[in-house]
């Protein structure tokens, strides 16, 4: 209802689709910073569980738009109806609270960063790297998606610090995201052969995409 969430109502559809025999794989797609903070602990839980169920699958992932850690560079961007009550001060401290709440309760988030937002500094870059490194040990996914104008001006020029950004996004990425996969298909009944190639053709992208990054960060402006 407007801002405000009713977990139960969103568990007792869970339950009613989970309650169908054939359903195998369940899962969400996107989720709120401010709409996770108005759900407990325990209901955060009963969620994954329900999205689990009885599958081998562990961690389901939850798309979550975070953007910037500089949240008075989300709210100068048109991202004050998403931030709901909280502040731009907080927006920061708020995203990583909820995250690491999902983190918890055994989801595995796909965070998404908007990357050259009009009027970001290097100060707001540094505040958005000095973020991600903070969720060291974690099972999460960050997934930075470079700006792109919608008049016809130029993309921004990423400097190497935002390539800096990238990569450390990418370390939780490559040691993730094959995890996702897995788990999906599982989850899906996908045969183990194909679940092993996927796995080996993972490996084998990681390291191309690697040496990609450190080029690209070698070749950016200072």
């Amino acid at each position: 209802s407007g801002v405000h969430c009713n977990p139960a109502t969103a568990l007792a559809l869970l339950e009613q689709i989970r309650a169908f025999e054939s359903v195998r794989l369940l899962q969400l797609d996107h989720a709120n910073v401010a709409s996770i903070a108005q759900w407990t602990d325990g209901e955060i839980r009963q969620a994954r569980d329900l999205l689990v169920g009885d599958q081998t699958t562990r961690h389901p992932w939850v798309n979550v738009g975070v953007e910037t850690a500089a949240g008075e560079l989300l709210q100068a961007n048109g991202g004050r109806a998403k931030m709901g009550a909280i502040g731009p001060d907080t927006w920061g401290e708020m995203c990583e609270e909820q995250l690491r709440r999902l983190c918890r309760a055994g989801f595995l988030p796909m965070v998404s960063l908007l990357v050259g937002l009009p009027g970001e500094t290097p100060e707001h870059v540094q505040q958005t790297l000095d973020w991600v490194r903070r969720f060291r040990g974690e099972a999460i996914t960050i997934f930075p998606v470079i700006y792109a104008p919608l008049d016809g001006t130029a993309p921004p020029v990423l400097t190497r610090l935002h390539w800096d950004l990238v990569r450390e996004c990418y370390r939780f990425n490559f040691k993730w995201t094959p995890r996702i996969y897995l788990d999906d298909q599982t989850g899906a009944g996908a045969p183990l052969s194909r679940r092993l190639l996927i796995q080996l053709l993972a490996k084998g992208q990681v390291l191309l995409w690697t040496g990609h990054l450190a080029r690209h960060r070698r070749r950016a402006p200072a």
